[in-house]
């Protein structure tokens, strides 16, 4: 198949237009920031999706690269951690929408001001949610204490600050699982496969992953149940790993989920 139908295909209805949405979204957050003495928020240029581009000529950090599903894009990450919460943040129906390096918050602890780059904003409903990844032998008291500072400030404008390190991200099955489904909906399928596929669960409520050809080579039944779980109209546990006998349930006979872990502080 080629390149430009796999990404047409994959597209759940997001992409361009979730990413316009939420630079409105954060241009809100930075004028109500502007209230605050204590705290500034720079945005983007205005054709820019982050900070800083990590992909640039005589760079001298890791950087990794991934096609997102929902945000038909390729989003660069500094780190395997910040990859697997990519992962995350794609796979979960819930969030409308995401963006790695997507402000500059500039913020006064005490007598000193400081600057930051969370590594992603994420919207989950109409809350913006600021996300720092770290591996926990960096999350020093420096760390805790802006992270403190931040989630009290924020919350004040409106928005959310979160640290998350691998004892969350890594907690079960669920990024193993993000993996597995995503490598599967990024695979071309027709809309009319799509909705027939969701026709065969409508009429049982539930049916293992085998039904699907889960583990089947190029099996285009399992890349529209994989797209379907995407969309948030069908749903799995990610506590297990995904098998064959994994159940696949319509998304609203389980309750809804998120497949982020709770903050780490």
């Amino acid at each position: 198949m080629s390149q430009p139908e796999t990404r047409r295909s994959i597209s759940t209805g997001v992409g361009a237009a979730a990413g316009e949405s939420l630079r409105r979204l954060l241009a809100i957050v930075q004028s109500s920031g502007q209230a605050c003495r204590e705290l500034r928020i720079d945005l983007p240029a205005e054709e820019g999706v982050r900070m800083r581009n990590l992909v640039h000529r005589g760079t001298q950090r890791p950087v990794f690269k991934i096609t997102s599903v929902k945000m038909d894009r390729v989003v660069q990450c500094e780190s395997i951690l910040e990859f697997e919460a990519v992962l995350l943040l794609d796979v979960c129906s819930r969030i409308r929408a995401f963006a790695e390096q997507p402000v500059r918050i500039h913020y006064q602890l005490g007598d000193v001001w400081s600057s930051h780059i969370p590594d992603f904003v994420y919207v989950l409903g109409d809350t913006p949610t600021f996300l720092e990844i770290k591996f926990s032998k960096d999350v020093d008291a420096a760390v805790l204490a802006r992270t403190r500072w931040l989630e009290v400030a924020l919350a004040r404008i409106g928005a959310r600050y979160m640290l998350l390190t691998e004892v969350q991200l890594r907690r079960d099955c669920a990024v193993q699982n993000a993996l597995r489904i995503l490598r599967r909906a990024r695979h071309a399928a027709c809309e009319v496969r799509v909705l027939e596929t969701l026709e065969r669960l409508r009429g049982t409520g539930q049916m293992p992953l085998a039904a699907f050809g889960w583990n089947a080579h190029e099996s285009i039944a399992a890349v529209c149940i994989a797209q379907l779980i995407v969309r948030g109209l069908a749903r799995v546990s990610h506590a297990d790993l995904l098998t064959d006998a994994t159940l696949v349930h319509l998304a609203n006979e389980v309750e809804e989920g998120t497949w982020l872990p709770a903050a780490s502080v």
